[in-house]
């Protein structure tokens, strides 16, 4: 039986905790965090709401979360550093609470 096929339950919740490692998803009425691997984080954040897949995870031995959507963004403006990457700009924010790169977009098209 595989991950996606044991369990699997929708909930909506808040990241509590982003970082290289993963992340961990807290649901209201809720005691326990789930945790959420670095690849299944997607594009959120550190306090975003998001809508997540609950699921067991077999290696883990525990239920673990996938971000499906991100709800609603915490943080909008981010401070960081340009940089390119051939012709394509993008942003490397500033602080350990976000790990990925924002893509700049062309407005000039």
């Amino acid at each position: 039986m595989t991950n996606s096929q044991r369990g699997k339950k929708e909930i909506e919740g808040t990241i509590s905790l982003a970082s290289k490692r993963g992340g961990f998803l807290t649901v209201e009425g809720k005691e326990k965090d789930f945790y959420i691997p670095v690849e299944y984080l997607g594009t959120s954040l550190f306090k975003d709401k998001v809508l997540a897949t609950i699921f067991y995870d077999e290696s883990r031995k525990e239920k673990i979360a996938q971000v499906t959507k991100v709800l609603e963004r915490n943080q909008t403006n981010f401070v960081g550093l340009v940089y390119a990457d051939g012709n394509t700009l993008y942003v490397r924010p500033s602080g350990k609470k976000v790990n990925l790169k924002i893509l700049i977009k062309d407005n000039s098209k």
